[in-house]
């Protein structure tokens, strides 16, 4: 989650000003409690609104489920730890 608005509109108790993130758990970096907006959008993470997230999670949860490719699943290789 996110919330950009930092003016006096700012209500950070409306859900419809926050920004929400969708990423597969897979794609998460292990052990890390936070993620700077910047990783997110290389992770390939869908940014929905209020309003659009519950489509979203179900949508992406049948992707995954179906086995279909979802955006920013294709990196996954770079997350696994190096072995040597």
């Amino acid at each position: 989650m996110y919330h950009p608005v930092d003016d006096d509109s700012a209500e950070q108790r409306d859900a419809r000003q926050w920004q929400f993130y969708l990423l597969p758990t897979a794609l998460l970096p292990a052990g890390q409690a936070s993620l700077a907006l910047s990783k997110l959008y290389r992770l390939g993470a869908e940014q929905v609104g209020w309003s659009d997230l519950r489509p979203a999670v179900d949508s992406l949860r049948q992707r995954l489920e179906a086995g279909a490719p979802v955006r920013g699943m294709l990196p996954l290789f770079r997350l696994e730890p190096m072995k040597w």
